[in-house]
């Protein structure tokens, strides 16, 4: 990896902190936060992202994938780390050998999972999804008792949590919530006649927990706003949450053109004026959509130079005309702040008609993550030119 980056992501860990201790304070007492790591913790490094999740105070982790739980105790991660998928048929011995919390909800691949523990001996904690609602993934509350029955009959397995997964809690004024709510209670309810008491109880989601303090139970699940963007626009505005990743690329060529030349595949901007013109390393490779060439503005010494012509798969065309200060290496901003400006994943998402989370999981393994805050080795300031020989 080198110091002189053409495409990179800062990812700030002292903000990422922050976030968690404010979202901490809005939860009940004794309410315990699950901080949400899948997807490569929205695309900010999940390895980085869940030590100083817990370190900030998250008390567990969730992956969506047994191949992302891996790679959070191969990295050496011991806390608490719940698989809310489920486990491909075959990785049940990987997933029992890591202890983590795996999810059941219907009686194959909990067979699958018993076998595993018994080859091998050992314990297994497992999470009941019961489907209130959202129709994707979890067994009918109907089928909740027996399957908790199943997992109460084996000696290698524990019944450990109960949960479900709300379908319009970014809508405050949905009735949808307290539905689910009140279908999950009635489960937990049936299994406690039955003698069943799972400890760990969860169903709230970000904006769940945020806006419906009547779901938070033993713990929430967290995830975008541990990042610094809110998951409804119902969340309370005083809510301090700050964006832990910028998003940069830098010049690597600038041209001068006149009036009537045109730019990039399909010429489909052509200047109507001497323009300058600044090619920047990022692509829809790289996660910056096809779809914003002649719509999306990036940031450039300071001021908003708009995106010309089509976005190609490595490189992005800005009209810098009239910005002082762009030469070759000058940083570019595609999310974050330069000099009083700025541009975030929800700016982004307006202008495609999609949502925050899908910019940040967009962005690609090319775009190198860099931790950055006290302690981590500083972005150079600009490259050479024979550098920047593409």
């Amino acid at each position: 990896m080198s110091a002189a980056r053409l495409r990179w992501a800062e990812i700030d860990l002292g903000a990422l902190a922050h976030n968690v201790v404010q979202l901490r304070a809005t939860l009940r007492p004794g309410t315990g936060m699950i901080a949400v790591v899948k997807a490569n913790a929205y695309g900010h490094g999940a390895v980085d992202i869940g030590r100083a999740a817990t370190a900030a105070g998250a008390d567990w982790l969730a992956v969506a994938t047994f191949d992302e739980a891996a790679e959070l105790r191969t990295a050496g991660i011991e806390a608490p780390v719940l698989v809310m998928g489920p486990v491909a048929p075959g990785g049940e011995p990987e997933a029992v050998a890591l202890d983590l919390r795996l999810c059941v909800y219907e009686r194959e691949s909990l067979d699958r999972l018993a076998a595993a523990a018994a080859a091998s001996g050992r314990h297994v904690r497992l999470h009941l999804k019961v489907d209130t609602g959202m129709a994707r993934l979890g067994c009918s509350p109907d089928e909740a008792l027996l399957l908790a029955r199943r997992i109460e009959e084996d000696p290698l397995l524990e019944l450990e949590g109960l949960w479900t997964h709300f379908a319009e809690a970014d809508d405050a004024g949905s009735s949808r919530t307290q539905q689910q709510l009140q279908a999950y209670l009635a489960v937990l309810s049936e299994l406690a006649s039955a003698g069943i008491s799972p400890p760990i109880l969860h169903c709230a989601n970000s904006a769940a927990a945020l806006l419906f303090p009547s779901t938070h139970m033993i713990l929430v699940r967290v995830g975008l706003p541990l990042y610094g963007y809110r998951s409804s626009p119902g969340i309370d505005p005083g809510l301090d949450l700050r964006p832990v990743l910028a998003w940069k690329g830098r010049v690597v060529a600038l041209r001068d053109l006149a009036p009537g030349d045109r730019v990039g595949y399909g010429g489909t901007f052509t200047a109507s004026r001497p323009t300058r013109l600044a090619t920047i390393s990022m692509g829809y490779a790289d996660g910056f959509s096809r779809a914003l060439g002649g719509r999306a503005t990036v940031l450039v010494a300071g001021s908003r130079a708009p995106v010309v012509g089509r976005v190609s798969m490595d490189y992005v065309t800005v009209d810098v005309t009239g910005i002082a200060e762009v030469d070759l290496g000058r940083e570019v901003v595609f999310i974050g702040d330069d000099g009083g400006e700025a541009v975030d994943a929800d700016d982004l998402a307006r202008l495609l008609g999609t949502i925050s989370w899908e910019i940040l999981t967009m962005i690609g393994p090319r775009v190198e993550r860099v931790v950055v805050g006290e302690g981590s080795a500083p972005v150079s300031p600009s490259v050479s030119e024979k550098q920047l020989a593409v």
